[in-house]
């Protein structure tokens, strides 16, 4: 229980949500952090497979797949999706940050990669943070809408704080979450 919980909070992912597999991108930093141990545990206790890895990434008992059909930049905007290899695209067809905000991605994310946000100037998203956060929130372009099947990814908008400069006052966070907790009985 604990390892799920730290999986969870560390990758923002919800276990139970990420249909047995997971992108490489999103477990690297972690695998080279001391939390490798825990969130191998984890893997293999859930049977995730790892996708995208490395050619020469061998872990014990967990399933690393590379030939899964190579993504095409771009090619999925038009459904609603952004994935990280997308940076790129992003810029070169002028896509606003408030646009992007309402992506996800192949398991339903919303704000699912922080480094989109990367090509746009401090200042800007420092001044539409919380119209990003809204949109990522509340819109899409997703054009299957099912509001219940969307997760938020915690760990990015954490990122994008942390990368632009943004000011949170963690101490009336917490008061919020505390608040949350008595509401919803959780203890």
């Amino acid at each position: 229980f604990v390892y799920k919980q730290i999986f969870e909070i560390i990758l923002g992912y919800n276990i139970n949500n990420i249909h047995t597999s997971i992108e490489y991108y999103n477990i690297e930093n972690i695998l080279k952090s001391n939390y490798k141990d825990v969130i191998i545990k984890l893997m293999r206790d859930h049977e995730i497979t790892i996708y995208y890895a490395p050619k020469d990434l061998v872990i014990k008992d967990i399933s690393i797949v590379n030939n899964r059909e190579e993504y095409i930049i771009g090619s999925q905007f038009d459904s609603g999706y952004a994935y990280y290899k997308d940076k790129d695209y992003i810029k070169e067809k002028g896509i606003n940050h408030l646009d992007l905000a309402k992506m996800i991605d192949g398991y339903l994310y919303r704000l699912p990669y922080a480094n989109l946000f990367y090509n746009f100037e401090e200042n800007i998203i420092k001044k539409d943070i919380k119209s990003i956060l809204f949109n990522a929130l509340c819109l899409n372009n997703y054009k299957y809408f099912d509001f219940y099947l969307y997760n938020m990814s915690i760990s990015s908008i954490i990122e994008l704080f942390e990368y632009f400069n943004i000011n949170v006052s963690w101490d009336k966070v917490n008061k919020i979450f505390n608040c949350f907790f008595d509401i919803s009985l959780i203890h």
